[in-house]
Parts: structure tokens; sequence; C-alpha cells
């Protein structure tokens, strides 16, 4: 809140945002500019949060990434032989070169932004709970993200769609 008593970027949650793409900060909704440097600091703060909750570090290179859209750098991130199963879309990619194609189609170009919400391991597996915005219908919307690691690599993932905040 400024000195004014006035929210600066937006009106706090619960109350109507009329933008098309909004963010969650500090409890408040906020219109998400286009702004690389905008941008970036909205990556470092969810990497803030990331390392605050323990991910192993290929699991939260991939937030930074995807919110830093490196999409060059995601797809190192996996086991030459891992498996990705998009929910949302219902598709299965396996190996190396669907990852790839899999990056530039679902995540490249969308202005996508990760918010963690909440991690558990459960198992073998990593469990996170996000929000995610960007250039797609549902926008703003819930996605929960089940990670395995074999070494320091990625050998599954699969997001679940779990509904838009709309």
């Amino acid at each position: 809140m400024t000195p004014t008593g006035r929210f600066p970027f937006g009106k706090p949650c619960g109350a109507i945002v009329q933008t098309r793409s909004v963010i969650r900060l500090n409890n408040y909704l906020v219109a998400r500019p286009t702004c690389s440097s905008f941008n970036a600091f909205l990556g470092a703060l969810v990497f803030d949060r990331v390392a605050d909750m323990k991910l192993p570090k290929s699991i939260a290179d991939f937030f930074r990434m995807k919110n830093d859209h490196d999409d060059q750098g995601l797809w190192t991130l996996f086991a030459p032989d891992a498996v990705i199963v998009d929910g949302g879309e219902g598709t299965e990619m396996r190996g190396s070169d669907e990852i790839k194609k899999w990056i530039q189609k679902a995540i490249s170009g969308l202005n996508l932004h990760t918010e963690i919400r909440d991690c558990k391991e459960q198992g073998d597996e990593w469990i996170v709970d996000t929000i995610m915005t960007g250039d797609f219908k549902a926008s703003p919307a819930r996605f929960e993200y089940f990670v395995t690691q074999r070494g320091d690599k990625i050998s599954a993932l699969r997001v679940e769609f779990r509904g838009s905040l709309k």
C-alpha cells in the first residue's frame, strides 16, 4: 500500500481486477506488465521462494528457467529417456526430441509465469502446487507438477490442470 492508502498495482485479493493477466504478490492481485525487467524481478522472487522450499536443484532450476523463458536450458534438465505427461493437453512425450518440441509448443511464446504455492516430497516423487499466468485461455490457473529425478536430471514430469482461477 502506498502512503496515501492506495494499492499501487492492483486490488486486494477477492476484488475484481480488470486485466487479462494478473499475478499474486504479497496477497494482492496485480496486473502483470510485460516488461522484461519486471518479469526478471518476479522470476527472482519465485526462485528465492523455491530455494526456501528445499526443492532439488533440477526441479528448482526447471521453475526458474521456465519463468526466465530459458527454453534452451529447460530441456537440458531432463534425462535423455525422460517422460513428460501433459494432463492438460492429454499428451505424452518421451526422450529429448519430443521434450524439446513440447517445450516449444506448450511453454515458448505463452509469456508464462509460475508461482509455487507449495511442494512436498512423497516417496521418490516431488509434488509441486502452482499458479500459472500467461497467454492461455484459463489464465490464471492452478497446476500440479509431479516430478521424479534420477541423479541430477528429471526423469519424469506429469503436469495436471486443476482449474482456472477466473
